[in-house]
C-alpha cells in the first residue's frame, strides 16, 4: 500500500478496519523487556511547571503556566516535567509543544481540560514539529461535563503534520471526541504502553500517516457518536496511510 492511497487499494480492507481494529490480527513483536520506546532527551534541562507558576489543585487555571514552561524547553532538547496533582487546562487553547523536547507526566500527574461547549479542542497539539516525546500520566477531557451538544472532535492528543513522536505510558480517557488522532502526514509516529478510555468517538483516528506504530496498548470503553472505534483508519480524500503496524494490543 505505500505510495498510494486507501482507495486506491482496497476500500473494502479500510471499511473492515473503520469498524474496529481486531486484536487477533496483531503480529507479535511488541516492546520487550528493559526495551526504551521513547529515546532520552538530549538535553539535562528540566523545568517542572510548578516552578512558572501551575498549581496542579484541581481549580486553578495551570493552561499558561504549562505553555510557559514549554515554550522555554522548545528546541533544547530538554524536558517539562509536570508532578503529581490535577492541572486543569482549557482544551480551546490547548497545549502546544514544541520540537526537539520531552514533555514528562509524573504517574500520579492528570492534565484535565476544563468543561466548554467547544465542537472541537486538543489538550495537547504536535502541530507540525519534530523530535518530541510525551510520557506518562493521564489526559482527561471533559466528557461528562461538556457544555454543548455539537461536534465530535474534541481529542486528547492530536498529532498533525508531526515528525519522530513517541507518546509512551500515556492515558487519554473521556474526550468529547478522540483520545489520540494522527493527520496531515505525520511522519514516524510511535505508541508504546497507551491507553484509551471511554472517549465518545475514538480510542484513535489515523487519517494520514507514514509509519505508525501502536505497541502494548490498550483501547476499552469507546462509545457514544460514531464510528466507535478503537482504533479508526479513516483517510480522507487525497490522504494517505502507509506502514501502520499494530502489536500486543487490546481491544475492549
Amino acid at each position: 500500500m505505500q505510495g498510494k492511497t486507501f482507495k486506491e487499494t482496497n476500500m473494502k480492507l479500510l471499511e473492515a478496519m473503520a469498524i474496529s481494529v481486531c486484536a487477533a490480527c496483531f503480529a507479535a513483536g511488541g516492546v520487550q523487556a528493559g526495551e526504551r520506546c521513547a529515546p532520552p532527551p538530549t538535553s539535562g534541562l528540566i523545568v517542572n511547571v510548578m516552578d512558572k507558576g501551575a498549581r496542579g489543585d484541581g481549580v486553578s487555571n495551570d493552561t499558561k503556566a504549562i505553555q510557559f514552561a514549554v515554550d522555554l524547553v522548545a528546541g533544547s532538547g530538554g524536558t517539562v516535567f509536570v508532578p503529581d496533582g490535577v492541572f486543569m487546562v482549557d482544551a480551546v487553547t490547548g497545549i502546544r509543544l514544541g520540537s526537539d523536547m520531552t514533555l514528562r507526566l509524573s504517574s500520579g500527574a492528570i492534565i484535565k481540560a476544563i468543561p466548554n461547549a467547544a465542537t472541537s479542542y486538543n489538550l495537547i497539539r504536535l502541530d507540525k514539529v519534530s523530535n518530541v516525546s510525551v510520557i506518562g500520566g493521564t489526559l482527561l477531557g471533559e466528557r461528562s461535563a461538556h457544555s454543548g451538544s455539537a461536534g465530535q472532535w474534541g481529542m486528547g492528543i492530536n498529532i498533525l503534520g508531526a515528525e519522530h513522536v513517541v507518546v509512551e505510558g500515556v492515558t487519554a480517557k473521556d474526550a468529547w471526541g478522540d483520545g489520540f488522532y494522527v493527520g496531515n502526514l505525520s511522519r514516524n509516529i510511535k505508541f508504546c504502553s497507551i491507553a484509551a478510555d471511554n472517549n465518545r468517538r475514538q480510542g484513535m483516528s489515523v487519517v494520514s500517516v507514514d509509519g505508525l506504530s501502536v505497541l502494548d496498548s490498550s483501547f476499552t470503553n469507546t462509545g457514544g457518536v460514531g464510528p466507535q472505534g478503537g482504533i479508526d483508519i479513516e483517510p480522507n480524500d487525497k490522504d494517505t496511510v502507509n506502514d501502520v503496524r499494530i502489536r500486543h494490543s487490546r481491544f475492549v
